[in-house]
This record gives C-alpha cells, structure tokens and sequence, in this order.
C-alpha cells in the first residue's frame, strides 16, 4: 500500500488513491466473468492460519499467567520496583480485553474466508451482468455486507478497531519488553541511573532466584508480544483485503 499503513489511514479517501495502480494491475491479469480460481489466488494472500489462531490462542492464554507471576513479586522483599511491577501488570491488563475481542473477530473471518471467495466472485459477476439498475444496486447491497463483515462497520469505508488490537497496544507490549530486558522490574539505584549502568552490570548484585523469576516473566511477555504482533498483522490483511474487494468492485462495474 502507498498511503495506507497504520488502521487509522483506511477512509473513503485513501481508498480511491490505492485502487488506481491496483485498478491497473487487476485489468491486466484478469478477464470476465471471474473465476473463483483467480480471486482465490489474489485473497488467499490475505488468509488467516491455522497457525495464526493456535499464537494468538497461545498469547491469550499466556496472559493471565504472566500477571500472576508478576503479581507474586510483589510479595517478595526482594530487589523488585513495586511501581514498574504494577506498571507491567497494568500493561496487561490492558491489552487482554481487546485480544480476545480481536481472536473472536479473527476467528469468525477465519470460517468466512473459504465462503469468501464464492460469494464475492458470483456477486462481483452478477454486478457486472445485472439487467437493470435494480438488479445492480441489490448485488452492491449485497456486496457491502461483505465489506461489513470485514471492516467492522455499517456506516463508511473505515475499519473499527476501537475495542480489537491497534497501534497503541501493538506499541505497549513492544516496549514492556523491551523494559523487561533492562530490568524495569528491578530497583535501580540513584548512583547506577546516574552512572547510566547497563542493567548487564546491576544483574551481577541480583540473587539468581529473582533473575529467574523475571526471565521467566519475560519470556511469557514474549509470547504475547508474538500473539498481538500477529493480531495487528491480521487487522492490516483485513484492511486489504477490503482494498482489492474495492478495486474489483471497481472493475466489474
């Protein structure tokens, strides 16, 4: 995509720039009527895995775990910042909602998109062949709960993330695990933030006991981060998925 690159850039606007090379594209490799062949080898580009469900089943599940390892630390007395140990079981929190919004959204496209193909390719042809001006404008009827079903939304050619994964969750569990590796679970000293001590240094004065702990935590915050990565990558198919479903429309009309 030229300007669509985050799920906020999808509008009716932005839409038309991207149709026109994909417009062109499409032109020349295909002829009518289509054939569900075709259109699968263009959208299966955009499918969702088997493999893609079990990470993010994976990441879903790995959640509640984490927070309660993180949670037992603030049990301990032990060398743990209970403030940036809050922060990370808030991080959490934070994110788990919208993932299991987005895995139900995932998989209902999931069993859709075989569907997908046959139903887009007899309404794109029927479009295309339709008699009368109400022959058309019911199969674009038709075609637009299509479009629904894939944008989230009724209303205009805008993708609705607001309750799945989206930029800002996508950027909240890169950086916690970015911290995690720094020791963002550990108390630093106002000597070694001044001395700007790599945390490799700090984990020399760290019991074993705790550094497991916390290597433990961050290796599950590590799976999530692989199940929301995946999730957002999913949500960004979908946006072109739509993209090309437009552009088809584009052609046969």
């Amino acid at each position: 995509m030229i300007y669509i690159h985050t799920l906020n850039d999808l509008n009716p606007k932005s839409v038309e720039i991207e149709v026109v090379p994909l417009l062109r594209e499409i032109k020349n490799s295909n002829s009518l009527p289509l054939s569900e062949d075709k259109l699968k080898t263009t959208f299966s580009t955009f499918f969702i895995s088997n493999q893609d469900l079990e990470i993010i089943n994976k990441s879903i599940q790995e959640i509640p775990l984490a927070t309660e390892k993180i949670s037992e630390l603030l049990k301990i007395d032990g060398h743990y910042e209970p403030i940036n140990v809050s922060r990370a079981i808030s991080m959490l929190n934070e994110v788990h909602d919208n993932l299991k919004n987005n895995n139900n959204y995932i998989n209902d496209i999931f069993n859709f998109q075989e569907s997908f193909i046959k139903e887009s390719t007899s309404l794109l042809n029927a479009i295309h062949y339709s008699r009368t001006n109400n022959d058309k404008t019911l199969n674009k009827q038709k075609l637009s709960g299509i479009f629904e079903k894939i944008l989230r939304n009724q209303t205009n050619f805008k993708f609705n993330f607001s309750d799945i994964i989206h930029e800002a969750h996508l950027t909240r569990i890169r950086d916690l695990a970015e911290s995690l590796k720094e020791g963002f679970l550990f108390h630093i000293t106002i000597e070694e933030e001044l001395n700007k001590t790599p945390f490799s240094t700090i984990r020399n004065r760290i019991p074993k006991s705790e550094l497991e702990a916390a290597d433990l935590i961050l290796q599950k915050v590590e799976e999530i981060k692989k199940g929301i990565e995946t999730t957002y990558n999913l949500n960004m198919k979908m946006i072109n998925m739509s993209i090309f479903l437009y552009t088809y429309l584009k052609f046969v009309n």
